[in-house]
């Protein structure tokens, strides 16, 4: 395949958002001259290459909050440098392709004039706008604002020359809504397994054959938690911290590692103080690069994924519960739609999203007997083989050959 100039658009923190990195990195490595217009932290350089990739970072901050006029605003300041930076470098012969990341979905036009001259689009939808601002901001399915922001993907799908889905049940929401079936397909978000990987350091679950009603790995020895990923409402982190405090008493060595930044991260640290958890549970700083979260997640006993269930979070497969499962640590999730349609409703541990009780009980399941987790992973070898980050990348770079 000839080298291609691509331009990437991604309303996102390049080093800590792992789908964009995966994508641009592995088109790099084919041998494409790859640039990534992102957003900027207060301490990033403005331009920095990062294995191979020239990432451009725009003077702006992700906002977190429940403020809709504060997204519109950064949105469209976003989307004019971008607008001005793809026109710019297409003036110059520097653009052969453009490649879309959402949020949000028109930020597709960003690539106006490269489309109308003739160059490929590709949009790379990784999350469902309405069912987002639904349940983000508590609207209506018949509201305005949803209707109008079903229309805006409709016209975005039309526009792009190539539309992306993140998973099969994600992709038929897309065509049902209007995107045609012709220009769509699957590259799904998995980790790679070149980074997820314990480089042979055993299994936590390993460490101790714990049968039933074992005390917890043996007096005294510690059983930790981790999640790690986005602080905010839908993603359920108050029902794990609450069922640590219903723990605290029968598992006095239980632990919970909290990795990641959001919107309700302060509101975390307070719940953790109001119930003198502090010994208990703790938080990073801040989002960690994605090359860093193996060694962090090589500690953890159970990955917790306790996700509220809405019109948006259904259709998520998150690449957290994807890690943990790379990474051989077993996993206790919410019953996601998009979850049960890759791994059924007996393949992994579920517990009812902010049911305490349910949480408590599953956590204690797995660190009294560390069969139940062996068997999880038994029971998802399969996926885990068949489903790996270098066959999507294949398929990325197929579509790439297709344009």
């Amino acid at each position: 395949m000839a080298m291609r100039q691509i331009w990437m658009i991604a309303f996102t923190h390049y080093n800590s958002d792992p789908r964009v990195r995966r994508e641009a990195e592995a088109l790099a490595a084919a041998g494409h001259r790859v640039r990534v217009l992102a957003l900027r932290k207060d301490n990033q350089v403005p331009r920095e290459r990062v294995e191979g990739v020239e990432v451009i970072r725009l003077p702006l901050s992700r906002r977190r909050g429940r403020e809709v006029g504060g997204y519109l605003r950064r949105y469209a300041l976003f989307f004019l440098l971008a607008f001005w930076h793809t026109t710019s470098a297409l003036f110059s012969g520097k653009i052969d392709l453009v490649h879309v990341h959402t949020m949000p979905d028109l930020l597709v036009f960003a690539a106006l004039l490269p489309r109308l001259l003739g160059k490929p689009v590709i949009l790379d939808v990784h999350d469902m706008m309405p069912e987002l601002y639904r349940a983000k901001f508590g609207l209506s399915e018949r509201s305005f604002a949803i209707r109008l922001l079903r229309w805006q993907e409709r016209l975005a799908t039309a526009f792009a020359s190539r539309v992306i889905a993140v998973h099969e049940p994600h992709l038929a929401v897309l065509r049902q809504r209007g995107t045609p079936a012709r220009k769509a397909t699957v590259i799904m978000n998995l980790p790679d397994e070149r980074i997820f990987s314990r480089n042979g350091r055993p299994a936590p679950a390993a460490a101790a054959d714990r049968g039933p009603g074992a005390p917890y790995r043996g007096p005294g020895a510690p059983y930790r938690l981790i999640y790690h990923g986005t602080l905010a409402p839908r993603h359920g982190v108050r029902t794990a911290i609450l069922a640590c405090a219903r723990l605290r008493e029968e598992m006095p060595r239980l632990s919970l590692q909290i990795v990641g930044d959001g919107e309700e991260r302060a509101n975390l640290i307070e719940l953790v103080r109001e119930l003198q958890l502090e010994e208990r549970v703790s938080f990073s700083n801040g989002a960690l690069p994605v090359d860093r979260l193996p060694a962090v997640l090589a500690e953890a006993d159970l990955g917790l994924v306790p996700g509220r269930i809405d019109p948006s979070t259904d259709l998520m497969l998150p690449t957290k519960l994807l890690e943990y499962l790379r990474m051989r640590i077993p996993v206790v999730c919410s019953p996601l739609r998009a979850v049960q349609h890759y791994f059924g409703r007996d393949g992994l541990t579920y517990a009812a999203p902010s049911d305490t009780d349910a949480w408590a009980d599953a956590i204690r399941r797995h660190a009294r007997d560390a069969s139940v987790g062996r068997a999880q992973l038994a029971g998802v070898a399969s996926f885990l083989t068949q489903r790996t980050w270098s066959a999507e990348k294949r398929r990325l770079l197929d579509l790439y050959r297709s344009c």
